[in-house]
């Protein structure tokens, strides 16, 4: 059985903070296969409440996942999964939801978001991110993370987000992660990879963090890092077959999110949701992931 968020606790905890129904009820979704059979396939989702989402942080608010977690603690209403969420997280809907359902997952205290050079929020042996990993499992969403330089808005406070995009496939079908066909690497227990995703990655048993975090630690000094600190931006997306791992060979700031190594690829304006073809979309892909001959399979 798959189990789907509660929707209408949700709507609930959106309600109480005023967040319009046009941010996640006027989705346009279409789909786009390849040339053959085994390509990659895409969703195009063209979401244009979140559209209006702001380009930066505005205003006196130093911290917009800071003001999130205050304001989950003073009105209970806007928080959910109060006793099932993560140690040391609050779990609160997505303000700019890209689905409906959204969630955020914040830490409690402000500290800075995890990267290859530390990766101490995702636990020694990986046991956070377990713990994470688990609660999108249980709770029907799928929990995704970008670090600085592959999309993340707000480095400066620890975050994942917990998806509900893959309820997408119930209207065009299965695409990207969830629908491609996957080989083990030889000799290596629960790693896998796609077979027509052409650009760096792998796929994890999401019941061995450790083995997630391991890699994690390796792919600094092994990959060239397009950011100043020398860390190595990349994705986690919690699918269908396992953890997807897929980093970044540009530092591509605030413009992409991780839905796109995953299969769900988001337009800005109504004129690409029409006109966006198979090769534009490998393109924009080709441009910001590493291609699939660095090897990421001799960091395991």
């Amino acid at each position: 059985m798959v189990l789907t968020p509660d929707i209408e606790i949700w709507q609930e905890a959106i309600d109480e903070m005023g967040v319009p129904k046009e941010f996640y009820k006027e989705i346009r979704l279409r789909r786009l296969d390849g040339p053959e059979d085994n390509s990659y396939s895409f969703a195009i989702v063209y979401n244009e409440g979140r559209t209006k989402r702001p380009g930066a942080s505005t205003g006196d608010i130093r911290c917009h996942m800071c003001r999130m977690v205050n304001e989950a603690r003073e009105n209970p209403k806007k928080r959910m999964h109060l006793t099932s969420g993560p140690k040391e997280y609050v779990v609160t809907p997505n303000g700019f939801p890209p689905s409906e359902g959204a969630v955020l997952i914040i830490s409690n205290e402000e500290r800075e978001m995890y990267s290859t050079r530390n990766l101490s929020n995702l636990g020694e042996k990986g046991e956070v991110l377990g713990e994470l990993l688990k609660f999108g499992r249980t709770n029907g969403y799928r929990v995704f993370h970008q670090t600085e330089g592959a999309g993340a808005t707000i480095g400066i406070h620890e975050h994942f987000h917990g998806t509900t995009m893959y309820l997408f496939q119930e209207t065009i079908g299965k695409v990207g992660f969830d629908s491609a066909e996957k080989s083990k690497i030889k000799g290596v227990d629960g790693v896998y990879v796609m077979k027509n995703f052409p650009f760096a990655h792998l796929i994890f048993d999401e019941l061995d963090p450790e083995k997630i975090v391991n890699f994690l630690s390796k792919l600094e000094g092994n990959l060239p890092s397009p950011m100043e600190n020398g860390t190595i931006p990349h994705t986690i997306s919690q699918g269908e077959g396992g953890i997807l791992i897929a980093p970044t060979r540009i530092n591509v700031g605030r413009s992409m999110g991780s839905e796109r190594a995953p299969g769900f690829f988001f337009v800005g304006n109504e004129e690409d949701f029409r006109t966006v073809n198979y090769e534009q979309a490998i393109n924009f892909m080709r441009e910001r992931f590493f291609p699939k001959e660095v090897g990421l399979e001799k960091l395991l």
